[in-house]
């Protein structure tokens, strides 16, 4: 009765009643005989859906299928706002969730749901569009969907004919909006305290602007991978060496092209191969010794030539590799920038720091070496003797 009372009051009209007994038993009888078909259903609208979705898979965060459990399908038939006269009336016995990265890129996922699929517009609902601006609640879209008629006529989807599937995209904010929220238990703002109220808007705001801000700070990220190339070649002081300008310098520069051709024909190996996505990791290291930007790096390898091409003929030579990587001068080139502090201490430091080598007689006996090319490279240098010539 005070449900009743507060569903009228709240302008809900009459209030509705309740699914009949028999009706209940009867889906929940259908439900059980058609329990395994379900989940062979779900199996197979996730694979479809992941491999329809290849695509556009550096969109998605993750993608996951469920078959409602016979306790939560006994829940929604009690629920008295709900009427269903038999278990197909019930869109959502099977789920697909797919999370995109950014809320921008659930429409994109959309439209190949819609494109592959027969969606049953009626049942369908966009969140997104129901939410008043001054309201707070996951934004989410939900598409019931039907395998298409030119899928069904083939032998391994024929069986499940009339089913259907509830089909959520949203981002991971706004799934982390819509868990936390089912954890506490609030769905409607006008159910929350008044003394937390407050609380749950400020929450919604910062998830529905965090989710735009990243998604702005991929295009940027998108627009500078775009224009770094020619930047570097344009402007290399202005260029700092991150991982997107370090890979591209790796992949573009004739300075390191023809640096690694000839540490590969001093360490006795026929090529150098591979692709540079690797040396990202070298932008700690180079930061280490105040290499910032990429005309400091061309700078520093320009003046570690004649000791990155001895260093490979002794030390890389022995280990007999069948090819060097693209990038292998930048890899060395710490290794003069911390013999260059003139002390064995100096040396380890840098080892130690990046954790290179695991004993003190390798880390000696390569401070050593990198000592000395540094020293005999100092007094090469100091008689007028270059050698750089050999690139």
């Amino acid at each position: 009765m005070i449900l009743s009372l507060t569903l009228a009051s709240e302008g809900q009209g009459t209030p509705p009643t309740m699914i009949s007994k028999t009706t209940r038993t009867q889906i929940l009888t259908e439900y059980d005989e058609k329990k395994t078909i379900f989940e062979e259903f779900c199996q197979e609208l996730v694979r479809l859906a992941d491999k329809l979705c290849q695509r556009d898979s550096q969109l998605i965060h993750s993608m996951s299928g469920r078959v409602k459990n016979r306790k939560s399908l006994e829940g929604k038939l009690l629920r008295p706002e709900k009427q269903y006269g038999q278990l197909a009336d019930i869109t959502d016995i099977v789920g697909v969730r797919i999370i995109t990265h950014y809320g921008r890129d659930v429409d994109r996922i959309a439209e190949t749901i819609r494109r592959e699929f027969i969606i049953d517009q009626k049942n369908s609902v966009d969140k997104r569009d129901l939410l008043d601006p001054d309201r707070f609640g996951y934004l989410s879209l939900h598409l019931v969907a039907n395998l298409s008629a030119d899928r069904l006529a083939l032998a391994e989807y024929a069986h499940f004919r009339g089913y259907q599937a509830e089909i959520q995209i949203r981002s991971i904010l706004q799934h982390a909006w819509a868990e936390i929220t089912h954890d506490l238990d609030y769905k409607s703002s006008v159910a929350i305290p008044r003394e937390a109220r407050r609380a749950f808007f400020r929450v919604a705001g910062l998830l529905e602007l965090a989710d735009h801000e990243f998604g702005r700070v991929r295009d940027a990220l998108e627009e500078y991978r775009a224009t770094v190339p020619t930047r570097i070649t344009r402007e290399p002081s202005a260029v700092y060496i991150d991982r997107v300008s370090l890979v591209e310098f790796a992949r573009r520069s004739l300075l390191v092209t023809q640096l690694d051709q000839a540490m590969a024909e001093a360490a006795n190996v026929k090529e150098v191969a591979g692709v540079p996505e690797w040396i990202e990791k070298y932008v700690a290291h180079l930061e280490f010794f105040r290499i910032r930007t990429v005309e400091e790096l061309s700078e520093a390898l320009t003046r570690h030539k004649q000791f990155l091409i001895d260093y490979s003929a002794i030390r890389l030579r022995k280990k007999s590799y069948a090819h060097l990587v693209i990038g292998v001068s930048i890899a060395y080139l710490p290794y003069g920038l911390a013999a260059e502090t003139g002390s064995e201490a100096g040396v380890f430091e840098y080892f130690k720091h990046f954790r290179l080598y695991h004993d003190d007689a390798t880390r000696r006996e390569v401070a050593g070496l990198v000592l000395k090319l540094n020293s005999d490279r100092d007094s090469i240098v100091g008689k007028g003797n270059h050698r750089n010539n050999l690139i």
